[in-house]
């Protein structure tokens, strides 16, 4: 059996008189991506990981960038693992390109460990949609 305080985790940090939760439950959040530069985002503030369910809707395709951000401002790229397609290469910056074309639900996960946000941008686009749901949790990151 798991104490009290392992159940819940810590309650957070002080930094300069501010308290800083850390995850206490895993962050889903779900969207939907119909054009160039539209993006879905996720708070990642106390988690490690972010797994990622990618549906392909309609004909079309569209390439995602995995990127992160540690101030809300400036987003870098990130590396994406596919669980169950090949469709993702590493592309300029170092991150990941994900090639949706209609075929097939793309699962996969992002460690973001040290960022605040995690996003999946669309870089270039011809027609269709892709629904996105992410979960952010604290668990250890796979590699």
């Amino acid at each position: 059996l798991m104490s009290y305080a392992e159940q819940i985790g810590t309650v957070g940090t002080v930094s300069a008189g501010t308290i800083t939760p850390n995850l206490q439950i895993d962050r889903t959040f779900s969207g939907t991506v119909t054009g160039t530069n539209q993006s879905v985002a996720i708070d990642t503030s106390g988690a490690s990981i972010v797994g990622l369910n990618v549906i392909p809707g309609g004909p079309g395709t569209m390439t995602l960038q995995a990127e992160v951000t540690i101030d809300n401002s400036n987003w870098i790229p990130a590396i994406l693992y596919p669980f169950n397609t090949s469709t993702a290469s590493i592309g300029a910056g170092g991150g990941s390109a994900l090639a949706v074309n209609g075929a097939g639900t793309i699962l996969g996960y992002i460690n973001v460990a040290g960022a605040s946000q995690m996003r999946l941008r669309s870089s270039a686009w011809t027609a269709g949609s892709s629904i996105i749901t992410m979960r952010a949790t604290r668990g250890n990151p796979l590699t």
